[in-house]
């Protein structure tokens, strides 16, 4: 009993640290709004956290940038502490909640992070709901949720002399992992809010200062509305097949496909939302036709190189 309840903490240990970014982009209050605009554009980070001698005390995200742009604020003048939000979720490590209490945190506060401090209030890391979503989309790590819930079940049937004690833990790790599991969509539907504010701020800015941009950054502003367009369209098509999964009506529907020039119009279609990465299809000169869904297996394979494409290196060739 001892070292089935020792192997399910650690597994739980894991996976909780697995959520916390101890690296998150920080900027002081007298940082100007320019400033921290261009750290987030190279960084490619949706939000900075404002710290004042390693306490957090605010944030500054791309919604704000959309604010202040259509304010017309001075952005070379103006500090961030003027226009920063608070923090809408702050927790002390020796706190810090479950992965589902974290998500139900998130619906209730409205929000897509919190910030984890020390019981001094310095700033130990942050917790996205992006982050949350890599993991529930991991195989590995989702894999890892199963494994946990193997555990759980073992707990059943071991030292039944334990039984009230046992049954208490496992009821309450169950309960997490149902909330976790039907709380997946809702994340999801968070995380449609990227490619929102991704798109919000690039059509703002070219509406706002289209007189003043170069042509080169005009295309890559509309460049990020397309992909951000594709971000969105693919949550939705995920959000879809999950809950048709959940409810057992995903039901395959097979015709025969050309594979080939099924897969070299997918890359071509992909290859579209990057300019960083040459996607290169190559294929036997003959292959003979097979029966797929070809929705089922378009969205697989989209994943599959989308992943490839945010993982690996800019400027590299992709096969």
């Amino acid at each position: 009993m001892i070292a089935s309840g020792f192997r399910f903490n650690l597994a739980l240990f894991r996976l909780e640290k697995a959520i916390l970014d101890t690296s998150p982009i920080i900027v002081g209050p007298e940082t100007k709004i320019m400033d921290a605009i261009a750290l987030m554009k190279e960084l490619d980070a949706q939000v900075v956290l404002v710290v004042n001698d390693s306490t957090p005390i605010g944030s500054f995200s791309a919604k704000e940038v959309v604010d202040v742009v259509s304010k017309k604020i001075d952005l070379n003048e103006t500090k961030v502490a003027e226009v920063m939000k608070e923090l809408p979720l702050v927790f002390k490590k020796s706190h810090l909640p479950n992965i589902s209490s974290l998500i139900s945190f998130f619906n209730n506060a409205k929000t897509d992070f919190c910030v984890v401090v020390n019981d001094e209030n310095h700033l130990l890391g942050l917790i996205s709901s992006y982050r949350l979503l890599q993991i529930l989309n991991n195989p590995i790590l989702y894999q890892s949720v199963s494994q946990l819930q193997e555990q759980i079940d073992s707990l059943r049937s071991e030292n039944h002399d334990l039984r009230d004690y046992s049954q208490k833990q496992i009821d309450q790790i169950q309960a997490e992992f149902q909330d976790l599991k039907t709380s997946l969509i809702t994340t999801i539907s968070h995380e449609l809010r990227t490619p929102l504010t991704t798109i919000s701020f690039s059509a703002g800015l070219l509406e706002s200062y289209s007189q003043r941009i170069s042509d080169d950054k005009k295309r890559t502003h509309f460049q990020r509305i397309r992909v951000g367009i594709q971000q969105m369209t693919e949550l939705l098509n995920d959000i879809l097949i999950i809950e048709k999964a959940e409810s057992g009506k995903l039901i395959p529907h097979p015709v025969l496909v050309n594979l080939k020039e099924f897969c070299a119009n997918l890359i071509a279609e992909i290859q579209l939302t990057t300019d960083k990465h040459n996607l290169i299809f190559t294929c036997p000169s003959s292959f003979p036709d097979t029966r797929l869904d070809e929705y089922l297996i378009s969205q697989i394979l989209t994943n599959l190189i989308s992943n490839a494409i945010k993982y690996s290196q800019a400027g590299g060739i992709l096969k």
